[in-house]
């Protein structure tokens, strides 16, 4: 699998040798250059060596012939000496251009030597005439060596004028040539980083790109990358990823779907237990029953007996109704002081209640058996259990479009987890929907989950409680009623 560290490092190795060959190539020729110009400036430098050392010598001969002395002597002879050892380097001097005119300046050259050692030993002898003409003619032959030496350069130049101009043309090519090489090696390795860079980035736009579908809930299209990189290896993981989450999408909308069907089915078995229930008893026969009851104890006198058989015959007449059935919120409270007085004859001082309601409120539609539970539920678990007994307190008023219902009691009050368990639907078994020990057989959580069915909204109900003080539940319902279906 090619890795991008080593993509990268076969880019940065292949530029690299790229960039030394260019260069080794140009320093190559511009260093061949420099050498062969070398060599012709030698031997121009050499030649005009010998042409100023030739007149160092007939300066200092000059001097010894005019002031015979051992220094001016020693002047003389190292300039001789010097002039000698350039002269036996003249051989290499020698090419197909120069040759002839070369060994007229070399025989030049040993006449001028010759001449001057003769001048010196005339001088040593005090022949001071002959030192003195054998001067004049080393000065003589010293202006036909300068004039020899004009000669051979003027040849010189001759010879290597076409080098000269090959030279320069070779260095404006050499610098064409570097110029285009430049840009040639630019060109390529722009076109060769571009495309490892669209390697890179094009895979990573596609992965991007690939992850906002995801993001978006788009699970059915495949990631196409080639390659054998580290970005394929993401690509095959985001795809194995893109079709585990989508398998498990769905397992959990089946899942969710199973669950809602086996509750809906649940609930309905629920209704359907409740409903035949209340077929086993014959209702008219009850009613029938309880009223003439009602009647005859109100002809032997006992009145208080006689309200109390019409509540109970009131209730269980409301309690027997569809659970599926609006009502009114006047219905819903005439039920509820039935249930109170019950339970006043029940109790006696023990139970008392309080009712603050506004009668502007009474048309609000509420689904049926709505407040009964909650009143059951202070009696059983708040009044009841207290050997003092407590009081119930409901207050019916109307709020900002809305009406505000709200039941409390004086009781031992409740538990955060207890009010919590109320709200959390799903996690209450369905069997405990029909509560046991309740004229409603109806529980707080089966309210709570109706209530918010109808209203379209999760805080209709909420509770607080603080301990040995007592629980509040408050209800607020829309004042021109929720969803009916």
């Amino acid at each position: 699998m090619k890795t991008l560290q080593s993509k990268m490092i076969m880019l940065t190795v292949i530029i690299l040798v790229f960039m030394a060959g260019l260069w080794l190539f140009l320093n190559n020729q511009h260093q061949l250059t420099i050498e062969k110009y070398n060599s012709i400036l030698q031997r121009y430098m050499a030649m005009n060596e010998l042409t100023n050392l030739s007149t160092e010598a007939v300066k200092q001969l000059n001097g010894y012939t005019n002031n015979p002395s051992k220094e001016t002597e020693a002047r003389f002879s190292y300039a001789v000496e010097k002039l000698e050892r350039n002269y036996v380097e003249l051989p290499a001097l020698i090419n197909s251009g120069n040759m002839t005119t070369l060994l007229n300046f070399k025989n030049m050259i040993a006449s001028l030597v010759e001449t001057m050692k003769l001048s010196a030993k005339d001088t040593e002898r005090q022949e001071k005439n002959s030192a003195l003409t054998r001067l004049e003619e080393a000065i003589q032959v010293n202006k036909f060596v300068h004039e020899e030496m004009l000669s051979l350069l003027n040849q010189e130049l001759n010879t290597y004028n076409d080098f000269y101009v090959r030279m320069i043309r070779q260095s404006a090519d050499l610098r064409k040539l570097g110029f285009w090489s430049l840009g040639l090696a630019s060109a390529l390795l722009f076109l060769f980083s571009y495309q490892f860079v669209g390697s890179i980035t094009r895979p990573v736009r596609t992965l991007a790109t690939a992850a906002r579908e995801i993001s978006a809930g788009n699970f059915d299209k495949p990631i196409e990358i080639k390659g054998r990189d580290e970005l394929s290896l993401l690509t095959l993981t985001m795809n194995r990823m893109r079709i585990s989450i989508k398998n498990l999408i769905e397992e959990m909308s089946i899942k969710a779907q199973l669950e809602k069907d086996l509750r809906d089915h649940k609930l309905l078995l629920k209704e359907s237990e409740l409903r035949s229930l209340q077929n086993q008893i014959n209702p008219h026969f009850l009613f029938n029953t309880l009223n003439m009851l009602a009647k005859k104890a109100y002809l032997e006198g006992a009145e208080e007996t006689s309200e109390l058989i019409a509540s109970v015959s009131g209730l269980l007449r409301y309690n027997l109704r569809s659970l599926k059935g609006m009502v009114t919120l006047r219905e819903e409270l005439h039920v509820i002081q039935e249930y109170l007085i019950i339970q006043k004859a029940r109790f006696g001082s023990r139970v008392g209640y309080e009712l603050k309601l506004d009668e502007s409120c009474f048309t609000v539609p509420i689904p049926c058996m709505t407040l009964q539970p909650f009143v059951e539920n202070a009696i059983i678990h708040a009044i009841e259990p207290l050997e003092q007994g407590g009081t119930i307190r409901i207050e019916v008023i109307r709020q900002n479009e809305q009406v505000i219902i709200e039941i409390a009691d004086d009781g031992g009050g409740m538990k955060e987890e207890q009010i919590a368990a109320f709200f959390h639907f799903r996690d209450h078994d369905p069997e405990e929907s029909i509560t046991v020990g309740t004229t409603t057989g109806i529980g707080i959580p089966n309210v709570i989950r109706r209530l918010q069915l109808y209203c379209g909204t999760d805080d209709v109900v909420q509770i607080s409680s603080d301990k040995d003080k007592g629980t509040v539940i408050r209800l607020t319902l829309p004042q021109q009623g929720g969803n009916k279906g």
